[in-house]
């Protein structure tokens, strides 16, 4: 009981600047590159990677963002580098794809165990820069560069047959894009023009109904390879990154799919530009660890966005949404991160079709049962005092 107060407490006193960057704790592992980041309910987690010396790094370490504290797990049974992640439930999945080392295997790690366990190999060919996203219960990954040209393959994954399946291929073919997801579409932006030996603005959307990739606006400022992409909030990020005809970047931009619109944000202040870095989602923020190729450190960065977000500000707190376990079969508990007063929780599909209200939410949480729902991705809206304090998804299995 008196750690849950002190929690509550820290979460409860904490102010939070919209559309800035702050310095957290550094990464205890040391400086190092091409390392790999993700989330898992309220964790991070980042690993492998290349250090000072040139090794490949075998360590792994999650991240407390409440107590701003490192802790280090059991190491990876591989040495990982240049591969794609992503995260499905309460699980996360690494996909290590290495032409030099001639493997192609998908990872998965359970942070109960604190274990990993191989899964079905990656099909496509050997690269390195794989591209992977996430939309609903499905994984997808491709794209990616093999040391002697550019692809555009890519294949879905099914984590509950362990299977894949190619789909439709990126209409550009990509070195070290970058991707996000928004509204049960995915963005690929950052790819490489091979014809001109240059980073590409193209922004390309991948709609998973129709199997289908259209192009959208381009990125509008200088087009850059080795970026971060992040999903916070229902809304993309981009930025950072490497030109490919030296120096790095610093700026941040927002990406807005219903007017296909680019809006700059607060660049992130740290002393040198960033590529290469580790990333990963928590609590509506955004994290970025690390710096990047000529300048290796140890830095992490977190992001808190604007009420452009649609997460916004209450008595000078973010609401903060955990929804466990997610996806669910018969019932999920949502916890918030302040005590709501008379709130409501609306349900629509993805087309945006209110499916259902919830009113009357009061306290720090509530439990969820799925009743008549299908099985599918569905959106919630929560709303207190006539005030969005949190929107993102909830999948029903």
């Amino acid at each position: 009981m008196k750690n849950l107060l002190i929690v509550f407490l820290l979460l409860n006193s904490t102010f939070c600047k919209a559309d800035h960057w702050t310095k957290k704790s550094n990464f205890p592992g040391g400086p190092r590159n091409d390392a790999y980041g993700f989330s898992i309910g309220n964790k991070g987690y980042v690993g492998g990677g290349i250090d000072t010396l040139g090794n490949i790094k075998p360590d792994f370490w999650e991240y407390d963002p409440y107590t701003d504290a490192w802790i280090q797990k059991t190491n990876t049974p591989f040495q990982a580098t240049s591969g794609g992640t992503f995260t499905i439930g309460n699980k996360a999945y690494y996909c290590f794809l290495d032409p030099i080392y001639s493997v192609n295997d998908l990872w998965e790690y359970d942070p109960i165990n604190d274990s990993w366990i191989q899964k079905a190999n990656f099909p496509g060919s050997l690269r390195f820069s794989l591209v992977a996203f996430v939309i609903g219960s499905i994984a997808y990954a491709g794209a990616g560069y093999n040391g002697g040209s550019y692809l555009s393959d890519f294949y879905s994954y099914d984590t509950s047959t362990n299977s894949w399946v190619g789909i439709s291929n990126l209409p550009n073919i990509s070195g070290p894009a970058s991707a996000f997801t928004v509204n049960y579409k995915a963005y690929v932006t950052g790819t490489w023009d091979s014809s001109q030996f240059l980073a590409s603005p193209h922004v390309f959307e991948y709609n998973p109904l129709s199997n289908s990739w259209s192009q959208k606006t381009n990125f509008p400022d200088t087009p850059r390879t080795d970026a971060t992409a992040l999903s916070i909030s229902n809304t993309g990020y981009f930025g950072i990154g490497d030109p490919g005809s030296g120096g790095h970047f610093k700026d941040w931009w927002q990406y807005n799919p219903l007017s296909d619109s680019w809006i700059k944000k607060a660049s992130i202040p740290c002393t040198f530009g960033k590529d290469e870095n580790a990333s990963f989602e928590l609590n509506n923020k955004g994290y970025i660890c690390f710096g990047s190729d000529v300048h290796l450190n140890s830095e992490l960065w977190e992001y808190t966005p604007d009420s452009t977000s649609d997460v916004q500000e209450i008595n000078n707190r973010i609401v903060s949404v955990q929804v466990f376990p997610n996806p669910f079969l018969t019932t999920t508990t949502i916890t918030f991160s302040k005590e709501l007063d008379n709130a409501e929780m609306i349900l629509s599909d993805i087309y945006g079709k209110k499916i259902a209200a919830y009113k009357n939410i009061s306290g720090a949480e509530c439990l969820l049962h799925r009743n008549n729902l299908s099985s599918g991705i569905y959106f919630y809206c929560i709303k207190e005092n006539g005030l969005i304090v949190a929107k993102n998804k909830i999948v029903v299995q």
